[in-house]
């Protein structure tokens, strides 16, 4: 079995997991409304909110801060300064524009509006299932 992502207006809106002739099937709407997905591939994941890009034949996953950049190569947002390679764990701090030692603690620094649009979305697809 592999995953599926259902795409409505180039949004990744479902994913399952499903054999191809299930899908084929139509029992779960127009086959051509589903892409595969992979786990492998970097240009094949993705996530409830992506954007599906035809041309590019990738999952965009949603845009974590507003100052990263798209990389068309693998489709994904790169930090405008490259993380550090070294022993210690760090995150972006959007605020600062640069990435700071995580001394063990949990940072939620996501901005405000994708979390509540990830809240939505998260409370959407609960409420139709």
């Amino acid at each position: 079995m592999t995953s599926f992502a259902k795409i409505e207006n180039n949004m990744v809106t479902q994913v399952i997991v499903a054999e191809l002739n299930f899908i084929q099937s139509g029992l779960v709407g127009d086959p051509n409304s589903w892409i595969q997905t992979s786990t492998t591939n970097p240009k094949r994941r993705c996530v409830l909110g992506s954007v599906y890009d035809s041309d590019l034949d990738c999952f965009i996953p949603p845009k974590v801060f507003e100052s990263w950049i798209f990389n068309s190569n693998d489709c994904t947002w790169e930090p405008p300064i490259p993380k550090p390679n070294d022993d210690q764990e760090y995150d972006w701090n959007e605020d600062l524009q640069k990435w700071i030692i995580n001394e063990g603690k949990i940072l939620l620094n996501y901005p405000e509006n994708d979390v509540k649009q990830l809240i939505k979305l998260v409370g959407d697809t609960i409420a139709s299932e």
